[in-house]
């Protein structure tokens, strides 16, 4: 399937043809770019001619459109362009390999958009963080909240709570024997320890790294593991974190307003001010390990490239920022008309982008990194992230689900780490769902790249796991597009500086 797109850095357009079968990428005339446009080969996604475009194309004349005929012909000749989908048999061996690990539902923030619903996933008992007395101090060294007589169980951080928030280290070793006795004959796995906020609940987190490595040692199996937090307790973490996280999430959605009007803390405070720095030290201790600095986007802040590159300016350089997932009706929601702003503020982004990387203020943003001649396995290209067939989340209380969006979704329940049977039915749904089931994804250039996409956003949007939502799907073609844009003018700058050393 051939996809022709285009891409104006420094007042230079370019356009490009891509095969999303064998990841042929080429930069083509804009004769030949109009001509596929046009053509019934090119994608569903290509969006036909505009009227300015027709009229450019109708005044080509005969000769012109017979040589594109012939170049393409040629291309598809050689196996360039042109290959037929070939549809990969999916295997399933019902094996997990990772495993989102909730040791906490409770948190210290109070984000306006948060999916889990402030951490506690819809959990409204009364074990809440007490917020007395919390206000303008946010970097109080992580005791939000803490009564002097508090009998929580003992934890680093100085939290812990019910069992039903609070991940005991029974349920957590639980959940470690389960991945194991799941992954059969898988040798690598992986947990993520999340939340809420996964470090006030450290203790057992440090206890759950200790158990696993020993478990997976005796099995002769390799772990990694990573965590996602939010960032205000992290002084307390920085070394075991950068002894045994494979990679450290921490959530900063950008500028210091846009962070604290949604990024709250359980007092009603901003919290940008401890965040960032803890996330600057974090990131001066980690050295050349992995870490990610996370952000979300609303539609209150759809200059959000301005976001990315803030956080650039602050000494981070492994960064992703994700568009909200949220209710139609949500006053936050990003809906179809946002959709070009969006695209044109990662049009805008890309180009920065693009200077940056060839500065002192070089970056990766996560949706621009690609790499057509490693790409994925067969798998991972058709049905994604694996949620709930590879990879499942565990709550405190050991209830299992396809990933941590589902948690608190009682009708998609997989079962329990401490016995009985995983539910089959739902767990199916979920491994059959891939580009091949999924509406819309056969004629998409971009299918590959998402693996169909996020199966918790379809539930979210569309209420099915087999259908994809508009808006997220343009938002993703629009990056694999500029992704392919910024690799194909990095080739041509790294080919540049090849030539010129070679005429040196």
């Amino acid at each position: 399937m051939i996809h022709p797109f285009s891409f104006t850095y420094r007042g230079r357009p370019a356009y490009y043809l891509f095969e999303s079968e064998n990841g042929s990428l080429l930069e083509i005339e804009r004769s030949v770019f109009l001509y596929v446009k046009n053509s019934e080969t090119a994608d569903g996604s290509a969006g036909g001619l505009s009227a300015a475009e027709a009229a450019e194309f109708g005044a080509a004349d005969a000769d012109e459109i017979a040589g594109i005929e012939a170049d393409l012909a040629e291309l598809r000749e050689r196996g360039i362009v042109g290959i037929p989908e070939e549809r990969t048999e999916i295997k399933r061996h019902g094996l997990i390999k990772s495993m989102c690990l909730n040791v906490c539902h409770d948190c210290n923030l109070r984000c306006a958009y948060c999916f889990a619903s402030h951490g506690d996933y819809g959990d409204k008992s009364d074990d809440k963080l007490d917020v007395k007395g919390v206000g303008k101090n946010a970097d109080n060294g992580g005791g939000y909240g803490r009564k002097s007589d508090d009998k929580r169980r003992e934890n680093d951080c100085g939290y812990g709570g019910k069992s039903d928030k609070y991940m005991s280290l029974d349920a957590a070793k639980a959940a470690v024997d389960f991945l194991i006795r799941m992954s059969g004959g898988r040798r690598n796995l992986e947990i993520d320890f999340f939340g809420g906020e996964p470090l006030m609940n450290l203790g057992v987190v440090k206890e759950t790294v200790k158990y696993a490595e020993e478990r997976c040692a005796k099995y002769g199996k390799n772990i990694n593991f990573t965590m996602t937090t939010n960032g205000l307790l992290l002084p307390a973490a920085v070394d075991f974190l950068n002894e045994k996280m494979e990679n450290v999430v921490i959530s900063i959605d950008g500028r210091p307003s846009v962070h604290d009007r949604l990024r709250k803390t359980a007092g009603g405070a901003g919290s940008f001010g401890a965040v960032i720095k803890n996330a600057k030290e974090f990131r001066a201790a980690r050295g050349d390990k992995k870490y990610y600095i996370r952000g979300t986007y609303t539609r209150e802040n759809l200059d959000f490239g301005e976001d990315i590159l803030f956080l650039n300016d602050c000494g981070f350089d492994q960064i992703s920022v994700e568009p909200v997932v949220l209710p139609q009706d949500d006053p936050l929601s990003l809906s179809e008309a946002d959709a070009d702003k969006i695209a044109a503020e990662y049009e805008r982004f890309a180009s920065e982008y693009l200077d940056r990387r060839r500065t002192d203020k070089w970056f990766n943003f996560f949706h621009f990194m690609i790499d057509l001649e490693k790409s994925p396995c067969a798998y991972k290209r058709l049905n994604g992230c694996g949620a709930g067939d590879e990879y499942v989340a565990v709550t405190p209380s050991g209830e299992i689900f396809p990933c941590h969006q589902f948690v608190g979704k009682p009708e998609f329940s997989l079962g329990s780490v401490f016995g009985g049977e995983l539910n089959s039915d739902i767990r199916e749904k979920f491994q059959k769902s891939n580009v091949y089931t999924k509406e819309n994804c056969g004629r998409c250039f971009a299918k590959y790249f998402c693996g169909g996409g996020c199966a918790a956003n379809s539930v979210a949007c569309e209420n099915d796991i087999n259908k994809v939502n508009g808006l997220y799907c343009r938002i993703v073609r629009k990056r694999a597009e500029l992704s392919l844009a910024v690799l194909a003018e990095e080739r041509k700058e790294k080919l540049k500086t090849v030539a010129g050393n070679a005429g040196a």
